[in-house]
């Protein structure tokens, strides 16, 4: 199993117990694995997704958003160092200081000048490092045009965080595309599995899930793709397609799946369907039985 599909199904709770404990074990051990699942687990509580891997040219693009996100945040944090380590040069003020004063109060000593002359030239002298500009207010100078840079930077980086999560979202809608149409009904219902965590289904989207409800050859897709679905209850197309189901459905288990959805949804278009399956002789009698129940629930 490939590494990000292991971090998905991680994040996703989709791994035995026996997977778990030792993928957790391989995350306490690999510090960059960790640092990568810890990454996609924050993406995915911001765009309700998970990234996932379904061809080789989509994984290139998506980490090397990722890539410019760390560049980015590299470069303003290298920005900010220089104004950390700015302060530091006081210090070698008051040891110039003390140097300047030792030497001249030695060569004052050798003077054979008057006491005034020398006291006056000890004071001229000991002012002079005074009189440079403080590094404080070299700073102060300096902050507004440091505040400006970091402000930009950071406004840059927010932008390349919404590109990215624009995009992000992009490659989702097509991960789930992709997997729909795989021969595997495994990799089908992993793609019904990312679906449901969708904010909201784009036409394209919504047009496989019910073509997968409608035409799909496994019975267990089909159910899943009724879960799915479930979620968008409040879609009119999506109650146009279980109302469609409910006529050409003919396995017993999807049968029950579509009038329970019906009936949890409070479709009332589905009152004449139900009536249909209690009076249809050829309908199986658990059928009969649960379409009858499904009128009392929705005519209550």
């Amino acid at each position: 199993m490939e590494k990000d599909t292991v971090i998905i199904d991680y994040l996703l709770g989709r791994l035995s117990e026996s997977e778990r404990l030792a993928f957790e074990q391989q995350l306490d051990a690999d510090l960059p694995l960790k640092q990568e699942a810890d990454g996609l687990q924050k993406i995915w509580s911001n765009v309700q997704q998970q990234e996932v891997e379904p061809d080789a040219g989509m994984d290139t693009s998506f980490y090397a958003l990722l890539d410019r996100e760390k560049e980015n945040q590299a470069i303003e944090k290298a920005r900010q160092q220089p104004l950390k380590a700015l302060p530091r040069r006081r210090s070698y003020w008051p040891y110039a200081a003390v140097l300047a004063a030792f030497g001249l109060m030695f060569w004052l000593g050798r003077l054979t000048v008057t006491p005034t002359v020398r006291t006056l030239t000890v004071e001229k002298k000991v002012m002079q490092p005074l009189a440079m500009p403080p590094s404080e207010e070299v700073a102060q100078v300096e902050t507004p045009k440091a505040a400006e840079t970091k402000e930009t930077s950071l406004t840059k980086v927010q932008q390349e965080v919404a590109t990215l999560r624009k995009e992000l979202k992009v490659t989702q809608e097509l991960v789930v595309l992709g997997l729909l149409r795989k021969e595997s009904a495994a990799e089908r219902l992993k793609g019904l599995q990312y679906a449901s965590h969708l904010p909201e289904l784009k036409p394209e989207v919504l047009r496989s899930l019910v073509r997968t409800l409608r035409q799909d050859e496994n019975i267990n897709v089909r159910l899943a793709a009724i879960e799915t679905l479930r979620a968008y209850g409040q879609n009119p197309k999506v109650r146009e397609a279980f109302l469609a189901r409910l006529e050409t459905a003919s396995e017993v288990p999807e049968q029950l799946s579509v009038i329970e959805t019906l009936v949890g949804l409070r479709i009332q278009e589905a009152l004449p369907q139900l009536k249909h399956l209690t009076e249809d002789e050829t309908v199986d009698p658990l059928i009969r039985q649960k379409a009858q129940q499904s009128i009392q629930l929705l005519t209550i």
